[in-house]
Parts: structure tokens; C-alpha cells; sequence
């Protein structure tokens, strides 16, 4: 199980140092968490950049964009601790489509957000990043409170305009 485990975070790196898409969803729990829109989803995720993915108490944290069904999550792709926290938090209301990486103002300028966790987990579950039917784009960021003495730390927002 460790084997398999390191060889799915290995080659989650190996895409992401590529610039590629990562294909289908960590295991978590099946019932989505208080304020989620759903458990992780089988999809093709992107990897947020623009400071919505970072480095951060020595864990390398992703925001995961989903290309087909429009869900986000995050995940801890190494450097995981037992205790480790993680969530994702999304704005209620729509946002627009710029900018890309709106700031927190922003986002609580157009109702604030609904927290999706926290989950003792490296993955968390999913939220949607837009709505196809209202036309509406969601600010999403992944958060995480590290095990030990430091604080916890968010992403940048990120709103899925495409």
C-alpha cells in the first residue's frame, strides 16, 4: 500500500513538474463534508498555479481544477503529516470573470465564503467551481493547518472563468 501510494504521489510530481493534467481523484471519504458540494470526483484536474497551489511548512499543496464536471479540491501532494488539516473554501455567491485571482476583499465583497472541511485528511472533498446551468463562476482556494506550531495557511483564490 505504501508502495502504491508513493508511486501515485511520485507521478503526481512527475505531471506537475510537467505542466500536465492529473487524471482521477484521491480516496476520501464517499459522503461529502458539511458545506461540500460533493466527494472527490473522477475527473481531469488541472493544477492551479498563480498561488492557488503552493509550498508551505514543508508540504507541497495543490488546488485541483476539474476540466469535465467543474469540481475543485485539494490536496496535499507530499510532505503529509498525521494531523494535517485541509479544506477548501468557496465563494457563495458568483464572482466575476476577472480577475483570475481575485483577492479575499473580493470575495467577501460579493457575499464572502462557505468553508468545505476541514478534513483530517491530505485530499479534501470536492466543490463545484461553476455552475453550467446559472452561469456562474466560484472563487475557490485550498487551505491547510499543518501538524505542529504553525499557522494555517490559504492559497490564492482562483475563479474558473473558461
Amino acid at each position: 500500500m505504501r508502495t502504491l501510494l508513493r508511486t501515485a504521489t511520485l507521478s503526481a510530481a512527475l505531471t506537475l513538474a510537467a505542466g500536465g493534467l492529473v487524471a482521477g481523484a484521491a480516496a476520501t471519504a464517499s459522503a461529502a463534508g458539511k458545506n461540500c458540494d460533493a466527494g472527490t470526483k473522477l475527473d481531469a484536474y488541472g493544477v492551479v498555479g498563480g498561488g492557488s497551489s503552493y509550498a508551505y511548512a514543508g508540504r507541497n499543496v495543490q488546488l485541483l481544477n476539474g476540466r469535465t464536471r467543474n469540481y475543485t479540491h485539494g490536496q496535499i501532494i507530499s510532505g503529509y503529516h498525521r494531523g494535517d488539516r485541509t479544506w477548501v473554501d468557496r465563494s457563495r455567491n458568483k464572482m466575476p470573470k476577472t480577475p483570475k485571482h481575485p483577492s479575499t476583499a473580493l470575495v467577501k465583497s460579493h457575499g464572502g465564503w462557505k468553508q468545505c472541511g476541514p478534513f483530517n485528511s491530505s485530499t479534501t472533498d470536492s466543490v463545484t467551481n461553476w455552475d453550467t446551468s446559472k452561469v456562474r463562476h466560484y472563487a475557490v482556494r485550498v487551505c491547510i493547518d499543518p501538524a505542529g506550531s504553525r499557522p494555517y495557511h490559504c492559497g490564492a483564490w482562483y475563479t474558473d472563468a473558461s
